[in-house]
């Protein structure tokens, strides 16, 4: 991180209730954030895996690839 991009904050002014909110405010943001991370990869799996299953060239004989793609 640039240290001039990450803002500072007294944090000894603030309420013993306000910081508990900001606390659980950050907790809930990484929780976001954890799903979001996990959720990306596991739908760029199942589209490559669905591409796999829509063509296996090993079904095929190259005779056969060959006459479709001249059709």
């Amino acid at each position: 991180m640039d240290d001039k991009s990450v803002e500072k904050t007294d944090y000894s002014v603030w309420s013993h209730e306000k910081l508990i909110q900001r606390v659980t405010q950050l907790e809930n943001e990484l929780r976001a954030q954890n799903r979001r991370s996990l959720y990306i990869p596991t739908l760029k799996l199942k589209i490559r895996l669905l591409m796999e299953v829509q063509f296996n060239p090993c079904s095929y004989s190259r005779k056969e690839i060959l006459e479709e793609a001249t059709q």
